[in-house]
């Protein structure tokens, strides 16, 4: 594998690949339709080369053959556009916006998958979709990924013919887990080393309250955007559409169970017993 050549073809790759960034935001972002309300933060940005030569070595590592033609089709995200949301049901809309998208023809589906953490079931219809890949994260990572390219007269149109980008949908809860699991258990992981299982669980126990908060959020949403709509007359409620019926939904006994497991062996590290025990109740009462 010639890096060299490579990086050279990505660089000259990156002026394309920001117009592609454009016309794609273009599509979504200015339709009148679009859920932007319940949107925290749109961006985009083009995979740094450090990054995909360690990508690539790997697929050369497991006998793939790369070099400075084919490297884009094996690495789907060198352009990520993410949508960061305030509350699952947000991401939902997001979602189904760009579903409608990809059924009408505005974009071209490659792909349409969704990484959940390792060992959580899937608590919403962006997490249980019939047309979906679900890939399991033993990390506690969960995102929306939809790879998608431009219709081909449309791509030629704009010179931008076999390019794709990922666009990425989460939550304000599920990008701060990322955010904080990259800086740390994933640079100690790309150093070639491995924290301890001890550290390594508590980083997925975290993801699991952030879930469990996930939860609790929406519901205090939900009951904030109806109380709105009483005062408003049903105007200015603010979410396009409702949630999933499923969002909403009673906690299994079996989540509640994980959920006191979590906060019985890992929060009492951090907090008080009186913190504990307050949070404890807090989670009983909106969930029991």
């Amino acid at each position: 594998m010639d890096l060299s050549a490579i990086e050279l073809q990505h660089e000259h790759s990156r002026d394309a690949y920001r117009r592609l960034a454009q016309e794609i935001r273009r599509l979504l972002d200015e339709d009148p339709d679009f859920p932007r309300r319940g949107l925290a933060l749109a961006r985009s940005r083009y995979k740094r080369f450090p990054r995909l030569a360690e990508k690539l070595g790997d697929l050369e590592a497991s006998g793939v053959e790369i070099d400075g033609n084919n490297y884009a089709d094996y690495v789907v995200d060198l352009l990520g556009i993410r949508y960061i949301t305030l509350r699952p049901g947000d991401r939902h809309d997001v979602c189904e916006f760009i579903r409608a998208a990809l059924a009408d023809g505005r974009l071209i589906k490659v792909r349409d998958r969704v990484v959940v953490s390792f060992g959580q079931l899937p608590f919403d219809a962006d997490y249980d979709n019939e047309t979906t890949e679900l890939v399991a994260h033993e990390g506690g990572y969960t995102s929306v990924h939809f790879v998608v390219e431009l219709p081909a007269e449309v791509a030629e149109r704009r010179g931008l013919t076999g390019l794709r980008a990922e666009i990425q949908v989460r939550t304000l809860l599920e990008e701060a887990w990322s955010e904080v699991d990259h800086r740390y258990r994933y640079e100690v992981e790309r150093a070639g080393g491995r924290l301890p299982d001890y550290l390594s669980n508590a980083f997925t126990d975290l993801s699991h309250l952030l879930l469990s908060a996930a939860r609790i959020q929406e519901s205090l949403c939900s009951a904030a955007d109806r109380y709105l709509g009483e005062l408003t007359d049903g105007e200015g409620a603010g979410r396009a559409g409702s949630p999933p019926d499923d969002l909403n939904a009673p906690v299994s006994v079996t989540e509640q169970r994980e959920m006191r497991h979590v906060i019985d062996q890992r929060l009492s590290i951090a907090l008080s017993p009186e913190a504990v025990r307050l949070f404890e109740r807090l989670m009983l009462r909106e969930f029991g």
